[in-house]
């Protein structure tokens, strides 16, 4: 009897290796170019659903899967994250993937002055984010749950260097991101907004109109400067980047019709500043937005140098806007 119950004793336990052992092994149907997105708060039924839904999970692998993921105590330990399971052979595999911090480690810059659309293609470019997904998340009421009162994360993207992993899904990216950018806001610009009466919405929509004029960073107060004198005066801001931010395909050269184009952004037609950012500013914009320099400019035209041509009367802007178009026209000769 003695002898039985040390055979049992030995038995049991040798099975139940070799079963988990089993269910390590087996197979699944192939998942080539399959991706999934495991969302935030994800359970064990909820990945084994959206698998089964996407058919590439039998019942049985349903089942096998779920047994494991109780077995190896992993239930509560599945990852955030995009995986691509194109190289997942095994109920093993699977789990190894989904429940480790996966994912090659890269690193992305993203300049000032891009929008949504230029940080959603990078995103798809580099790793193979659905630019689709993160323009719409970025279009969405999301940006509210930072406490930001925006029509959209436009603006709120700070432009940095970053390391991502390459597992990272739209959401992770985005909270990233604009977690950044309420860093360097709460830190450099949030004291002095309030000081002056902004609210961070107009700080960011000036800050990227600053963004959107300057090539450079040397000119940005004063630029700063023509826009606050305009507006405390009750003009009309007149910013060319409003008009490039509503018409298609890029940014050209503006013709007078562009001028009339109807929309809550022109600010030719419309007084204050728009309803949001036209880009992700930099923190110099932002900086720039809220430390105008003291000036009597109200108009700006460009020197064809990469810098700008300042003034304080039409008078004067209108000479300077001759100036400029010759230096243009002799250019464009050469």
């Amino acid at each position: 009897m003695k002898k039985n119950l040390y055979l049992l004793a030995i038995f049991i336990p040798l099975l139940l290796v070799v079963f988990y052992a089993v269910l390590l092994s087996f197979d699944i149907e192939s998942m080539d170019n399959k991706t999934i997105d495991i969302p935030e708060g994800s359970t064990v039924s909820s990945v084994a659903n959206s698998l089964y839904k996407s058919e590439h999970f039998s019942t049985i692998d349903v089942f096998a899967f779920k047994l494991i993921m109780k077995l190896s105590f992993k239930e509560d330990k599945i990852y955030t994250g995009r995986y691509n399971l194109s190289r997942i052979k095994n109920i093993g595999g699977l789990v190894e993937l989904i429940t480790s911090n996966s994912g090659t480690k890269i690193t992305l810059t993203f300049i000032e002055g891009w929008g949504i659309e230029d940080y959603a293609s990078k995103l798809h470019d580099a790793i193979g984010i659905d630019s689709i997904k993160f323009t719409k998340l970025c279009q969405s009421n999301y940006i509210k749950e930072f406490g930001i009162n925006a029509p959209s994360c436009e603006g709120y993207l700070y432009p940095d260097t970053y390391d991502f992993l390459t597992s990272y899904n739209e959401k992770q990216i985005f909270d990233r991101m604009v977690n950044q950018f309420l860093n360097k806001y709460n830190n450099f610009i949030r004291n002095k907004a309030e000081s002056i009466n902004m609210s961070m919405n107009e700080v960011v929509t000036l800050a990227s109109i600053v963004q959107g004029e300057a090539a450079k960073n040397s000119e940005m107060n004063k630029i700063s400067s023509v826009y606050h004198n305009r507006l405390n005066k009750g003009m009309n801001l007149e910013a060319d980047p409003t008009i490039q931010y509503i018409i298609p395909g890029g940014n050209r050269r503006l013709t007078f019709k562009d001028l009339k184009i109807n929309s809550p952004y022109n600010t030719y037609l419309n007084k204050g500043l728009p309803p949001g950012p036209l880009n992700n500013p930099s923190l110099s914009a932002l900086m720039a937005s809220i430390n105008p320099e003291k000036s009597d400019y109200f108009y700006f035209v460009a020197d064809t140098e990469g810098g700008h041509m300042f003034s304080k009367t039409l008078k004067e802007h209108k000479h300077n806007i001759r100036i400029y178009k010759r230096k243009r026209k002799l250019k464009e000769k050469k």
